[in-house]
């Protein structure tokens, strides 16, 4: 295995990882561990960003690099995990303008 391919393995571990953390993180704010969804979200944003590099660098290798699977993992796990922060993230806020517009 090449120096490339190493490299290139390492960026899609990390951006596997991203993902699986991020909507982990983002589920969790769910039941009430706080804003979670934030580092969630972030993680995400990671791994997508992670699976792009990789599947540009599998691209311009002309098939001599592999990962081509986990790198679409990357992209689309860690943009679920971005849907998922932004959902819970506008139903947080839309509670926290709620509760300011109508205190009990």
């Amino acid at each position: 295995m090449g120096r490339r391919q190493r490299k290139l393995d390492k960026t899609l571990r990390h951006g596997i990882i991203y993902s699986i953390v991020g909507m982990l993180f983002s589920i969790a704010s769910v039941f009430n561990f706080g804003p979670l969804y934030i580092v969630g979200g972030g993680l995400s944003v990671m791994s997508v960003v992670s699976g792009f590099k990789a599947k540009n660098t599998i691209t311009i290798s002309a098939g001599k690099l592999r990962g081509s699977t986990k790198a679409w993992w990357c992209i689309v796990a860690g943009g679920l995990g971005c849907m998922l922060a932004i959902t819970f993230l506008t139903l947080s806020f839309g509670s926290y303008l709620d509760n300011s517009i109508n205190p009990q």
